[in-house]
């Protein structure tokens, strides 16, 4: 008998003060964009997150070997700090598909978050999913546009100051789609970073 796949992802967990920040400029954005709420659907606050790698269709058996593989990459990761970098967008022909806010490392050293990421595609690939060879670009989803809507690239502007905080590990999420607008996740393994950053 096959066990049931579900959807997962892998998503970094940063501490309150940074996830509370986030909220905020979450909520700024969503009233600084009010005149486009016809054509946003925006994240809701309990789920923001910033995804690492996608992973999609997840049996059981890989289940347990990116659960283990991540645990081994957050046992030898230290936490770091982070840093928003304002608003921005995907886009494709000058027509925007996702808004969001992104964030880097700050660290003196090569970036930890690329690091992490180069960890985590590995660990997928030697978990049997397929190869994501899409640039990583760390950011918080904050809303997307409605199917069939249409906004600009240059109507999603929007200035904020900057919010610091701390990376502390990683999450191991399921993506349940259903009736509700939006996606509900479920966390299925948490795995703290070893040691802090000095």
């Amino acid at each position: 008998m096959q066990s049931a796949e579900i959807r997962t992802f892998v998503a970094l967990r940063f501490d309150a003060a940074f996830l509370d920040g986030l909220v905020r400029q979450a909520e700024r954005v969503r009233g600084a964009l009010s005149d486009r709420a016809r054509e946003l659907r925006f994240v809701d606050p309990g789920h923001l997150h910033a995804t690492v790698r996608f992973l999609g269709s997840t049996t059981d058996v890989a289940l347990g070997t990116i659960a283990t593989r991540l645990a081994r990459i957050a046992e030898g990761t230290s936490s770091f700090a982070v840093e928003t970098t304002g608003v921005g967008c995907f886009a494709s022909r000058g027509r925007v598909r996702v808004v969001w806010l992104g964030f880097e490392a700050t660290t003196r050293d090569a970036s930890p978050l690329d690091r992490l990421h180069q960890e985590v595609e590995a660990a997928a690939r030697g978990a049997g999913y397929e190869a994501d060879t899409s640039p990583f670009a760390a950011h918080v989803t904050l809303a997307r546009v409605r199917r069939g809507r249409r906004v600009a690239r240059g109507n999603t502007d929007v200035r904020l100051e900057p919010i610091r905080g701390t990376c502390i590990g990683i999450d191991l999420l399921e993506s349940r789609l259903g009736a509700a607008p939006q996606a509900r996740y479920h966390t299925l393994g948490a795995y703290a970073f070893a040691t802090s950053a000095s």
